[in-house]
């Protein structure tokens, strides 16, 4: 078989090609770490982040807030020991400067003998859903409490009605 412009590409080819796509069509960053997560290796920011290709051990204050990197250096230690998925919700600076939120998960490549390679990972901007529930917690509650009222008679009632059938 071969491609419109000549022979078709192999099969290892091809998947790489196929996997470039994917990460390109993704609105989601993807990245890939060192080992010890001292380098990131790659990353394609999908708009919310910057963008590199170079390798940078730099990083961790690039992309985080100082205040945040003590927690999100602890959540890497534990991957990194127990060799087991990284997932963490925490801030990052957004590529146009501002402070967002980000849902990250990162999981360890091993070789053969159960050493990790590097790791992969992938991360969701979820900034807007955290400003939503910082503006619920920042709403008085007399004024959340009066808009639930009605919810709650309405659910206990159909509640009511599921489980005692008029005879």
């Amino acid at each position: 078989m071969s491609g419109i412009d000549g022979p078709a590409p192999s099969e290892a080819r091809l998947s790489e090609l196929r996997l470039k796509a994917l990460i390109e069509a993704s609105p989601e960053v993807v990245y890939r770490m060192s080992a010890d997560w001292g380098e990131m290796k790659e990353l394609a920011g999908g708009g919310f982040l910057p963008d590199t290709n170079d390798s940078s051990r730099a990083w961790l204050m690039d992309y985080i807030p100082d205040q945040d990197q003590a927690v999100v250096s602890a959540a890497i230690d534990k991957a990194i020991q127990t060799k087991t998925l990284f997932s963490l919700e925490h801030r990052v600076r957004r590529v146009d400067g501002g402070i967002g939120w980000t849902l990250s998960r990162a999981v360890p490549i091993l070789d053969d003998d159960g050493e990790i390679l590097e790791w992969a990972g992938a991360a969701s901007d979820v900034t807007a859903r955290r400003e939503a529930e910082q503006q619920l917690r920042d709403t008085p509650a007399s004024r959340i409490g009066s808009r639930s009222v009605p919810l709650r008679s309405t659910c206990t009632a159909t509640s009511w009605n599921r489980t005692h059938r008029p005879l």
